[in-house]
């Protein structure tokens, strides 16, 4: 594996050196997995056939990076350029966790099921900009609440967990597929389904739907 392929997957680690395996990164079944008790990801891994399954420390990683290296993760890791080589912990956490972690993940949750497209996108450095420009930091970091709006053009608002009181507002990233969005006079179907699913939830013996909303899922299911 070449460093580029890692990208920066050490940054998710943690720094907790009471939790060893997750100061590492886990090489599984061709993906690698990262996590530090708050945060995880699963990325592809460009192994070979000499990379066999287990831990890799974070400092390797970083190494290699700065060495535009590759590395070779078998009994030990073993940066090329620095010609350096890593013990590999026994990863009895991710072992467990590496398949819970994927239907985590894999679930889709929060996108739309035809295209596997996240429902809204939004620029991560900028939620870090707002967050740092409005939080007082507390115990856990900078705590954000986001609330997204019934169209995938509208603002996400933002407040602050410290201070209910104050509130922000981040605008969603434009797309490639940014075309398929409705503008914002047109009906979406999806408002119209979470109207469905909150008729339902009331327990009611009977739903009743009209005008905009029934025209919207009538379009959601095909309906003539």
């Amino acid at each position: 594996m070449h460093a580029s392929d890692f990208r920066k997957i050490d940054l998710v680690c943690s720094d907790d050196e009471s939790r060893p395996e997750l100061q590492c990164v886990y090489l599984h079944e061709g993906h690698l997995y990262a996590a530090d008790g708050y945060i995880g990801v699963r990325m592809p891994a460009h192994s070979t056939s000499k990379d066999t399954d287990g831990l890799i420390p974070k400092q390797a990683i970083a190494m290699a990076r700065d060495a535009n290296s590759t590395i070779m993760a078998n009994k030990t890791v073993r940066v090329a350029a620095r010609q350096c080589t890593f013990d590999r912990p026994e990863a009895k956490i991710w072992a467990e966790h590496a398949e819970k972690f994927d239907r985590l993940i894999l679930g889709r949750t929060g996108m739309r099921p035809e295209t596997h497209e996240p429902i809204i996108a939004f620029d991560a450095r900028r939620l870090w900009q707002l967050a740092k420009g409005v939080c007082e930091e507390g115990m856990y970091g900078y705590g954000v609440g986001l609330y997204l709006g019934d169209r995938p053009s509208a603002p996400i608002l933002v407040s602050t967990l410290n201070d209910p009181t104050t509130k922000a507002a981040l605008m969603p990233m434009q797309r490639p597929n940014d075309s398929k969005i409705k503008p914002s006079n047109k009906l979406d179907i999806w408002h119209a389904i979470d109207q469905l699913k909150a008729a339902i939830a009331s327990d009611a013996d009977t739903v009743e739907l009209s005008g905009e909303t029934l025209k919207e899922l009538r379009e959601a299911f095909g309906i003539e």
